[in-house]
């Protein structure tokens, strides 16, 4: 992505969060238009390939859990991270996205509408990848 388009960073999420400034949700079912469906589209393939990712570190930590557990030479005393971190006087407050805060609110800002609609057209303009257009004549929106 070019930063001359002036799209921020933002999370993915599906149809029970609501519409944020840094929160993309598909477009409702009863209203798709062809622009719309290609939105929607490419959102479902960026939360597929977070999703798969998420569900490798699963599986990596699994694995990880069960060689720990089931042989003694995976995870030697001396290869532990033994240092501790003072965190006392460190104010954390603030530092995350309240995502609690977005699912199913009712309004959504006029900023976070426009933000969806410069998804939009970026989608169906500089950002169009080849395989868009035949993925939606096939259902796949």
């Amino acid at each position: 992505m070019d930063c001359e388009e002036d799209l921020n960073f933002v999370f993915i999420g599906d149809a029970a969060f609501s519409l944020e400034e840094h929160v993309l949700k598909p477009f409702p079912q009863k209203s798709l238009n062809y622009e719309r469906r290609i939105y929607n589209y490419r959102l479902s393939r960026a939360r597929n390939v977070v999703e798969n990712a998420f569900g490798l570190i699963a599986t990596i930590c699994t694995l990880h859990n069960f060689l720990i557990k089931h042989n003694s030479s995976y995870v030697k005393p001396t290869s532990e991270n033994s240092e501790t971190q003072d965190t006392e006087g460190i104010d954390v407050s603030g530092q995350f996205f309240p995502l609690q805060n977005c699912i199913n609110a009712r309004n959504s800002s006029a900023a976070a509408k426009i933000n969806r609609d410069k998804y939009l057209e970026y989608f169906n303009g500089v950002g169009k990848v080849a395989w868009q257009d035949d993925m939606i004549k096939k259902g796949k929106s």
